[in-house]
């Protein structure tokens, strides 16, 4: 798989996202059927602690939407993490494995299989908001310092890139 700069890609499962019976997406649209606002549970972690990104999707079209959420597996974003310098921050093992599209890793001696996801959509009326989550850090290597984070999510409806807001995160000794 072609190494992408900046971001560690993640399988967008959208089978479940599929358009409410009897509603169809506009075939020119210029703008999203959501926003997605991000905010970090801690800002301040220590090396090897749980970092989870908090996700708000509202829906912005005038019709309910259904967005797939995942409970097990890699999540439906492209998650970006820099430096301070604006470099990329380094791959863990598991999201190395995730960006070459494998579906298991060897670790400490066994395999492990992360392949398979579950989840399922959530209805989302239009103007009101959904909340998700996603834990990034087995994703990359944190080292003390500070970093930036946003995440990216494909519209299932206009086909349209959806950007998160930029929350700065902090790991510290």
């Amino acid at each position: 798989m072609k190494r992408h700069s900046g971001f560690i890609s993640f399988a967008l499962f959208l089978a479940c996202a599929g358009r409410v019976a009897g509603q169809a997406a506009s075939p020119a649209a210029t703008e999203p059927s959501f926003t997605m606002k991000i905010s970090l549970r801690d800002e301040n972690v220590k090396p090897g602690s749980e970092i989870m990104v908090n996700v708000e999707l509202t829906n912005t079209s005038a019709s309910e939407i259904a967005l797939v959420r995942i409970y097990t597996g890699p999540p439906p974003y492209t998650v970006y993490v820099f430096d301070r310098e604006g470099k990329e921050a380094p791959s863990a093992p598991f999201g190395s494995a995730l960006r070459k599209g494998e579906t298991a890793m060897r670790q400490n001696g066994k395999v492990r299989n992360f392949g398979a996801a579950s989840g399922g959509p959530v209805r989302i009326a239009p103007g009101k908001t959904a909340k998700d989550g996603v834990t990034i850090e087995r994703m990359f290597e944190f080292a003390p310092g500070t970093y930036t984070v946003r995440l990216e999510r494909v519209d299932p409806y206009t086909k349209l890139l959806v950007k998160s807001n930029t929350v700065t995160l902090t790991v510290t000794n």
